[in-house]
């Protein structure tokens, strides 16, 4: 029998094509992964830069028909115009940026950050019927809604957080932690009478913490002591609060009060059913006040009809299930951090349409992208942002 010879270097040769092989397999993934972060990345920009189209011609429609003070000013379209090109240009940056690091090492400071501007406009904020949400920035006359900026921070302290506690997350003091957490900020939001932001944060932690694998025993509990708990919380709730609450789930016990904004709203809805009206010629919509901001679905929908309506669920649909999709394909804090910034698309468009239609509570919940605001605009950008740069595969965040 010959024996066969082989040459030294034939196993090498053999291991560098196995390894050159995996490496082209792996580069493969790498840019087909790249590819699908830009394409998610756009199809956000997309659906956000519509939103705010839709939003600014509504505006421009409520400043012009309206005859209420709070709504003149055609200053309000290019304040929000000027809010959405530079929310569109922060969005791209960050999504670009490697944020890593401040998940894993300053999410503290993020906590610290967000406790002290909370505490900052509770001393020095302003609002509407006794709120103090708004926070003059001295020497250029510019206010701020904090607690919607608050909430990005929240989104990283609370990702953080839950990176810190790992896998012991159904632990019970890690659990009780995480709930401090959640209570110190919602708190300090209360604090501030705006209970509508306050539910959103609590919210964005149910989200999260679904997201990072907490048991369903927990979200019980949490719910029903809640529930066992509600007569203690409404004591602390203002009356301007309670009315809201109340007649806004049965507008016609105070018509021409509490309940005058949902009535014109719903009648606004209606109004504009199926096809919408004569071009800004409304009925109801310019008596409805709030009419720019929290009312904002009833006056696109008087004007524009059931079209409108379903462009707009689309596109919020398509939002939320790119950033739960690009969560599922990236890490465990990717994950969280898109469940994070979907949760406030969900409930806050869930809770504002809802209250126009009085089907819920009117709380005073901005509608992402149209209702006017230009902390909300900005923030709402930054946050997809932030998003986007955590489901990129090629930074440390996505583990």
């Amino acid at each position: 029998m010959k024996k066969k010879h082989c040459r030294d270097d034939a196993g090498k040769r053999r291991n560098l094509q196995s390894g050159t092989s995996k490496d082209i397999n792996t580069d493969e993934r790498d840019m087909k992964s790249l590819k699908s972060w830009f394409y998610g990345s756009k199809i956000l920009l997309t659906c956000a830069l519509l939103l705010s189209i839709v939003g600014i011609i509504t505006i421009f429609i409520t400043v012009s028909v309206s005859e209420l003070s709070a709504c003149r000013g055609i200053s309000k379209v290019f304040v929000q115009l000027g809010a959405v090109a530079a929310g569109a240009v922060l969005m791209l940056l960050i999504a670009r940026m490697p944020l890593g690091f401040v998940y894993k090492r300053l999410w503290w400071c993020c906590l610290i950050l967000s406790v002290s501007l909370l505490l900052l406009t509770l001393k020095y904020g302003t609002g509407p019927s006794g709120t103090k949400s708004w926070l003059t920035v001295p020497g250029i006359s510019l206010q701020l809604q904090t607690s919607e900026f608050v909430k990005l921070l929240f989104i990283i302290s609370f990702t953080g957080h839950l990176k810190l506690v790992g896998e012991k997350i159904n632990h019970p003091l890690a659990v009780f932690s995480l709930v401090v957490h959640v209570g110190v900020i919602a708190g300090i939001v209360v604090l501030q009478h705006d209970l509508g932001s306050a539910l959103v944060y609590l919210f964005i932690a149910v989200f999260m913490c679904f997201s990072a694998g907490l048991s369903g025993w927990y979200f019980a509990g949490g719910g029903a002591l809640f529930l066992a708990g509600f007569p203690l919380i409404w004591r602390f709730l203002t009356e301007y609060q309670k009315q809201r609450i109340i007649v806004g789930l049965n507008p016609e016990l105070d018509p021409l009060g509490y309940g005058y904004q949902v009535i014109l709203s719903k009648n606004a809805i209606i109004s504009g059913f199926p096809w919408g009206s004569k071009w800004l010629s409304l009925t109801y919509s310019p008596k409805t006040p709030a009419a720019h901001t929290d009312m904002i679905f009833s006056v696109m929908a008087e004007q524009f009809g059931i079209i409108a309506i379903l462009i707009v669920f689309i596109l919020y649909a398509v939002i939320v299930f790119r950033l739960l999709k690009m969560g599922r394909r990236c890490g465990r804090t990717g994950a969280e951090i898109c469940a994070g910034v979907a949760a406030i698309f969900i409930v806050q468009a869930t809770e504002n349409i809802g209250m126009c239609m009085g089907l819920l509570p009117v709380i005073g919940v901005t509608l992402p992208f149209l209702s006017y605001g230009g902390s909300s605009v900005l923030s709402l950008f930054i946050g997809l942002g932030i998003a986007v740069s955590a489901a990129r595969r090629d930074t440390p965040v996505c583990y």
